[in-house]
């Protein structure tokens, strides 16, 4: 009987791993594309010795057990990416495996469908098909199995088992410290089951939060310095905060819950946080997870549950605090990954509820629901071909988003199709509908036409609208170029005082200052720039270029 059950958990577990191959074959296929290639630059942190790794020197956050992993496939696979798809595909079977084990333990029921949904939801998909996320899937995969060992709530565990769950959430707290909510799910469980939270289920779990605590303290630290490195952010007010925390739940429960519909790179919200219903969506989810608690607290409802667990592993991520994905979108799917445990937990266990009164029926609307959902996440998985085919699928997905369209306009460039990229941009400036993305677009399309006069008045009308660090880079190049290199370094210098270890600005504002005739300063902030982006040609030629005439007129650099 026993061999039978280990045979039975051996295929069962085979059979996740294969569901989430299949889902995921055509990234075999693909490369590297967006940060990728910063990630894995031969000159980071894999050419470092693995010791300076785990004194976090040379990395951004202090991931080492992600950096280790990514340390040996860069010796392994160089600059061939079969490899590392290889490798980040098993993760996220491994993490479907470990979600089963773990929802089994807290008494699931559905638990091998609830994983099985999970393999291959497509919302996971910027985690498995994008290399530099690989962090997603092996944070997860710990995490799960941490859990998996966990006793199931109220029981007496064996104090090996505390240890070894304990020593895999520290390993997955040090892959990514997306998973430090964990130990308030488990709280959450263990009071839905038995009412309260006893003496000694704090005691098990207080070293869970202890270890949750140092690594947030790590991250807050690194999300201060290197990880925030060069990124430009506007300035945001608490009330905005929250107002945007409100859409980015909002929208991480539609994708969770009912992933259709589904983006590569989101747009600024709809409305503007002047307007009174910019916050209207905080208020709803106020309401609505109000409103679950109290059905919970009454009859223990998996939605309830699964809700409440979904909007706790995705707090961090709804924008309270600044982060560096935030330069992008005011969302991003791969930062729920973790949190997709909830609505496939929920799933399986409402087809186990529907299995009681319909078996066949059950397993029927099962296969066919996790065949829609593999299909929907290879459709998506087949966008991380290449740069070109992710930023015009992001495109494609969400024209109203100014970072997806500047950023495939300049790969459409460097791939020699500037026309492609000047009828992208003319193409926006005509037909998007948010009238600030019109602006900005035809202000990169006039410079792209040496109209500069023009690219300075889309620029000032984008900034009026909705003032941005980035549109105002745009608005002090379009100056430069139009011969205005004073009022250039206003604009650069009022971006300077809040992004001081920006590149672009530093480099744009030393171009600025150089134009009329302040050397000095603009050599100090070439300095700043050449160190914040080594290597960066257009820096470099600059610095040339300054080292002469500096040596023309008795300088020292």
């Amino acid at each position: 009987m026993r061999t039978s059950r280990r045979l039975s958990g051996i295929l069962s577990a085979l059979a996740l791993v294969a569901l989430a191959t299949a889902a995921y074959a055509v990234v075999f296929g693909a490369g590297f594309v967006s940060d990728d290639h910063a990630v894995l630059d031969p000159s980071g942190f894999v050419s470092r010795p693995l010791a300076d790794v785990w004194r976090g020197k040379g990395v951004f956050d202090y991931y080492p057990v992600t950096w280790t992993v990514m340390w040996l496939e860069a010796r392994l696979f160089g600059e061939q990416p079969l490899g590392y798809h290889v490798v980040a595909v098993a993760l996220h079977g491994l993490a479907a495996v470990a979600l089963w084990r773990a929802l089994g333990s807290l008494e699931v029921p559905g638990a091998w469908i609830g994983a099985a949904l999970f393999a291959v939801h497509p919302a996971a998909v910027e985690s498995v098909a994008w290399v530099a996320e690989t962090k997603n899937p092996l944070s997860s995969a710990l995490a799960f199995a941490a859990v998996a060992l966990w006793p199931t709530p109220g029981g007496a565990p064996r104090r090996s088992r505390q240890l070894g769950s304990l020593a895999l959430f520290v390993l997955a707290l040090l892959s990514k410290a997306a998973v430090v909510a964990v130990p308030v799910v488990l709280a959450g469980a263990i009071w839905v089951r038995s009412g309260r939270i006893g003496r000694g289920d704090f005691r098990r779990l207080a070293p869970f939060f202890l270890a949750s605590l140092a690594e947030g303290v790590v991250t807050l630290g690194y999300q201060a310095g290197p990880a925030m490195a060069g990124v430009l952010l506007r300035s945001r007010g608490v009330a905005e905060r929250i107002g945007g925390a409100g859409w980015a739940l909002v929208e991480y429960a539609r994708a969770a819950f009912a992933p259709v519909g589904l983006v590569l790179c989101h747009a600024e919200w709809p409305v503007s946080p002047t307007s009174p219903w910019f916050y209207a969506p905080a208020l709803a989810a106020v309401l609505a997870y109000a409103a679950a608690l109290l059905w919970l607290r009454r009859t223990g409802s998996w939605l309830g549950r699964a809700l409440w667990a979904h909007a706790i592993l995705v707090a961090l991520v709804l924008g309270l605090l600044d982060a560096p994905y935030q330069g992008m979108a005011p969302v991003s799917n791969h930062l729920q990954y973790l949190a997709l445990a909830a609505p496939a937990a929920l799933g399986g266990a409402a087809l186990h509820r529907l299995a009681l009164r319909w078996n066949r029926g059950a397993w029927a609307v099962a296969a066919a629901l996790i065949a829609v959902l593999a299909f929907g996440t290879r459709a998506r998985a087949a966008a991380f071909q290449d740069s070109t085919t992710y930023w015009r699928t992001a495109v494609a997905d969400s024209p109203e988003s100014i970072f997806a369209v500047a950023t495939y306009a300049l790969v459409l460039e460097e791939r020699g199709d500037p026309e492609g990229a000047r009828e992208l941009l003319r193409r926006t400036a005509d037909s998007a509908r948010d009238v600030a993305v019109r602006h900005r677009a035809a202000s990169l399309l006039a410079v792209r036409e040496g109209r500069y006069e023009d690219a300075v008045a889309e620029a000032r009308a984008s900034e009026r609208l909705r003032r941005d660090p980035n549109q105002q880079v745009d608005l002090g190049w379009a100056l430069l170029r139009a011969g205005r290199a004073a009022a250039a370094a206003d604009v650069f210098g009022a971006i300077d005082g809040t992004a001081a270890s920006n590149a672009g600005v530093a480099f744009g504002r030393a171009t600025a200052l150089a134009g009329i005739g302040r050397i000095r300063e603009a050599a100090v902030l070439l300095r700043r720039a050449r160190e914040k982006d080594p290597g960066n040609a257009a820096i470099e030629g600059a610095w040339r270029i300054l080292e002469a005439r500096m040596a023309r007129e008795g300088m020292t650099p």
